[in-house]
């Protein structure tokens, strides 16, 4: 018990490593808003003037990024749980590295065939990642700053869907 209360202590507001955790979440919404945005933007672009194909395609698109979230919360509720939180974030980051380095072969290799499962895969790191971020902040956050951390991560993650969707 001592030690969960030394940690918790140990993460401010004006630190560098909450700075790193906002920048981090930041980037990681970014990724999957701004691969989402160009998937659809590709889908709308190479779907020709059957304007009923591209809607489909579009339709799946977001619909495979929303279903990581259905199927897979109460499992990354419970790693989440079972690991340390700040393991878990960095685990999804590298997962992350490796879906994005996927999307970059899959546009040079000119299959957008694997951009679909791609695109779910960076669902399910987002849907690992985002309950760990939420528990480490109340692990590590003094609680009379905890409501000021929810929000200043949260305007950062929505601040990265706006970007994301700007292009």
């Amino acid at each position: 018990m001592a030690h969960r209360e030394a940690e918790r202590h140990s993460l401010g507001l004006h630190t560098t490593g909450f700075g790193a955790l906002l920048v981090t979440q930041f980037l990681g919404a970014l990724n999957v808003f701004g691969f989402l945005f160009f998937l659809v933007t590709a889908i709308n672009e190479y779907g020709g003037r059957d304007a009923a194909y591209a809607a489909r395609r579009e339709s799946l698109a977001y619909f495979l990024a929303a279903l990581p979230f259905v199927l897979l919360a109460g499992w990354a509720g419970a790693v989440t749980d079972r690991w340390r939180k700040s393991s878990v974030m960095r685990a999804t980051k590298l997962v992350e590295l490796a879906v994005m380095g996927g999307v970059v072969a899959a546009c040079v290799l000119e299959r957008g065939d694997w951009l679909y499962p791609l695109l779910f895969l960076l669902g399910a790191q987002a849907a690992f990642f985002i309950p760990a971020k939420q528990g480490y902040l109340a692990e590590t956050v003094e609680e009379h700053e905890l409501t000021r951390a929810n929000a200043l991560a949260g305007m950062s993650a929505f601040l990265a869907v706006i970007r994301g969707h700007v292009g």
